[in-house]
């Protein structure tokens, strides 16, 4: 009887290890922390109206994020961030541009011009001047580096960072023929205040033709290959190292 008990106790703690090794970098966690409200709901400092207004109230500070038309049925919200002085809010995330940047400290807005299908999900830099966004709109991935100082928006591309402009799922660019790559979230690592690397893994895009690479019947949540891609904000270069394959047997699901 009194033998069995180490066993156990054991097993029990490697049962804990592991069920905190796989929460820790599983996928559904992304956007976790990030609340959400339905219409007529609050909770401090955000509030949604059943008229489909988004207010932000926090002391003295009184603003009016957005106006949602009746298809916006909820709304969701970042934390704030590590230095304590921004948050994000999203609407309709088909909207052309659903995200809004909260200046706690100078009761600021800033509508970003971030495309459809904001990702509850961020970056910051170690010194809070840069944070990393992430939109997907139909196997369209695109990774956005915001400038908190200028407002200005960037995003990531095979070679290089590009101006926010006529730019499309950047991404993708690593990936052969109907193929889509998709950022790791918890990949995403800083080396300092202007490099950061990330790993993309790509998969095969459910909006191509058949018959792409290396597309098959049940391939489409299971990533093919892989890059470890490395960004210097400072020269607005971007590196990566040569394609992984990703043996069937080791595929993962999509993020």
């Amino acid at each position: 009887m009194h033998k069995s008990r180490p066993a156990a106790g054991l097993l029990f703690l490697l049962l804990c290890v592991l069920f905190v090794s796989v929460a820790a970098g599983s996928p559904e966690k992304v956007g976790i922390d990030w609340p959400k409200l339905k219409r007529g709901e609050s909770s401090p400092p955000f509030e949604f109206t059943k008229e489909g207004l988004v207010l932000f109230h926090r002391g003295n500070c009184r603003l009016e994020v957005s106006r949602e038309d009746e298809t916006t049925e909820e709304i969701q919200f970042s934390p704030v961030s590590p230095d304590g002085e921004y948050r994000v809010g999203i609407g309709d995330v088909y909207d052309a541009e659903p995200a809004y940047l909260l200046d706690i400290k100078k009761c600021g807005l800033m509508h970003l011009s971030i495309p459809r299908y904001f990702q509850p999900w961020f970056s910051w830099s170690p010194d809070g001047k840069h944070v990393l966004l992430y939109s997907d709109y139909e196997a369209s991935p695109q990774l956005w580096i915001l400038n908190i100082e200028t407002g200005q928006v960037f995003e990531v591309h095979h070679s290089s960072i590009k101006n926010k402009a006529n730019t499309c799922c950047g991404l993708n660019e690593w990936a052969p023929k109907s193929g889509a790559g998709y950022i790791v979230p918890e990949s995403v690592h800083w080396n300092d205040a202007l490099n950061f690397s990330f790993r993309l893994e790509i998969f095969c895009n459910p909006y191509s033709e058949a018959g792409g690479w290396p597309c098959g019947a049940g391939d489409n949540d299971h990533a093919r290959a892989a890059y470890e891609v490395s960004v210097n904000l400072d020269l607005a270069k971007v590196s990566s190292g040569p394609r992984i394959t990703i043996p069937s047997g080791q595929t993962k699901k999509k993020r």
